[in-house]
């Protein structure tokens, strides 16, 4: 309880804004990890696009009936701290399943120790800010393992979406097992394309083949966040890293980039609290604007990083 205490009263002492750039290196991790072969019918379970707004209150630390008299606050007897996750998800499509459209309520209390993805989570739409969201619901859940699967999304990418799903369904053998020479070709093209999805996807694929993946189109920064973390997973180098952080042209490049290829790099995730403290103490130094130097944001990745060599891809897998 005391580290949950700690870590609250840490990121509480940043705005919203400061703590933003979370967001971005989520949505990155998520987009490289995302398989559209998971996208299928399963009892009980619904695929779907949606909004989330989280309650204001949502991941804040409070006691459960505690009150304020004459000036002090007043614990009922045998009451703990607690923090619930709350807020309202909207959803804008099904793409499989049952699930209603419309508005959903969640509410759930936070597990001092936590298992589940989006009670693990460093930045969670659920808690942290609003989002859209590409996600699995299981019907009857009530805590986080109602959400087992969260992407988070960019909105200029839905219209991309039909698109992506069609193809992805006519050529879904070249994106299972390994690809032959043929499907190869076609994979390349897709990941030289238009589609934002297909180029993942395709990238994705061609990785896992043995074969590196050169000229990919990179739309925007959601889709070269998500192209960079797959490079370094499945090519895991520190000197690559060292490269993405050196060419970056904003804070909005760096972090996502260097936030989410850590665990490409590292094969961990480092405690919440000092990544909270790197991260913020990057965001303070450069507000004026990048500084040609390397980042110490990447020295502070590189010292915590474990001795001795990089993990391999089948050794970790994405959240």
């Amino acid at each position: 309880m005391t580290s949950l205490i700690l870590i609250a009263a840490a990121f509480a002492a940043y705005s919203s804004s400061e703590l933003a750039p979370f967001g971005s290196s989520r949505m990155a991790s998520d987009l490289s990890g995302f398989d559209w072969l998971e996208v299928r019918d399963e009892p009980g379970r619904s695929w779907v696009v949606a909004e989330v707004t989280p309650a204001p209150s949502s991941g804040q630390l409070r006691v459960p009936g505690a009150y304020v008299q004459d000036g002090k606050l007043v614990v009922p007897e045998g009451s703990e701290w607690a923090a619930f996750i709350e807020g309202t998800m909207e959803v804008r499509e099904v793409l499989t399943g049952s699930a209603p459209r419309g508005r959903l309520d969640y509410r759930w209390r936070s597990p001092t120790y936590a298992r589940l993805p989006e009670d693990r989570a460093l930045h969670s739409p659920f808690r942290d800010a609003p989002a859209l969201v590409l996600c699995q619901i299981v019907e009857g859940a009530q805590d986080a393992s109602r959400f087992p699967r969260v992407v988070m999304i960019p909105e200029r990418w839905l219209a991309a979406l039909p698109g992506a799903r069609a193809a992805l369904a006519d050529q879904r053998s070249d994106f299972e097992g390994t690809p032959s020479p043929a499907a190869l070709r076609r994979l390349e093209a897709l990941a030289k394309g238009e589609n934002p999805w297909l180029v993942v996807a395709a990238a994705r694929a061609l990785w896992r083949a043995g074969q590196p993946v050169t000229g990919a189109s990179a739309l925007d920064d959601e889709l070269r966040g998500a192209l960079a973390v797959l490079e370094l997973e499945y090519a895991p180098s520190p000197d690559r890293l060292v490269a993405e952080i050196r060419n970056a042209r904003s804070q909005r490049d760096i972090v996502p980039i260097a936030l989410a290829a850590l665990e490409a790099v590292t094969g961990q995730v480092p405690e919440v609290y000092r990544r909270g403290q790197v991260l913020v103490a990057e965001i303070r130094a450069r507000r004026s604007g990048l500084a040609g130097e390397p980042a110490p944001l990447l020295d502070a990745i590189l010292k915590h990083a474990p001795a001795g060599d990089s993990p391999s891809p089948q050794n970790h897998g994405h959240r």
